[in-house]
């Protein structure tokens, strides 16, 4: 799904269940051989949030105020409210076990799309309906203890 910034600079999200390979594809984005932002699906709310987090990465790295080296680094640190970037990884970030995900590409290339694309061993699904958690259910995996979550 291809959506757009504030600056006409494009973001290609992709979904994908039942991912085989998820320790893979986190050894290859320390390595850098992958140039992508790869979530845990089942902590985003809506496309919104995850476009926020995406205009607000590109606008400090452009700007020369990100606190990550590449901005798709910022980004995960952009969904968090926590400063410890160590801590916004282990939240956001794979641990290997993850198999539904949500991949962010900001200014996609097709051969970087093509690349990611081939080096996920999964079922990519559109993300048109109800792909993300409801907010109610978000609790037991958030680490942050906002009011919003404490309603019933």
């Amino acid at each position: 799904m291809l959506r757009r910034l504030v600056d006409g600079t494009a973001v290609e999200l992709m979904m994908y269940n039942d991912v085989k390979n998820s320790l893979s594809i986190k050894s290859k984005l320390m390595s850098g051989e992958l140039e992508c932002a790869v979530l845990d699906k089942h902590l985003v709310v809506d496309v919104f949030q995850v476009m926020v987090a995406a205009q607000m990465a590109y606008q400090r790295y452009t700007t020369g105020k990100a606190a990550c080296r590449t901005m798709h680094a910022e980004v995960l640190y952009s969904l968090s409210a926590m400063k410890s970037i160590s801590n916004v990884f282990a939240t956001f970030g794979l641990d290997g076990n993850q198999r539904e995900l949500l991949i962010v590409v900001i200014n996609p290339q097709k051969t970087n799309i093509e690349k990611i694309q081939s080096s996920i061993d999964g079922k990519e699904v559109w993300m048109l309906g109800p792909h993300f958690r409801p907010v109610h259910r978000l609790r037991r995996r958030s680490v942050l203890s906002i009011t919003l979550f404490d309603r019933k």
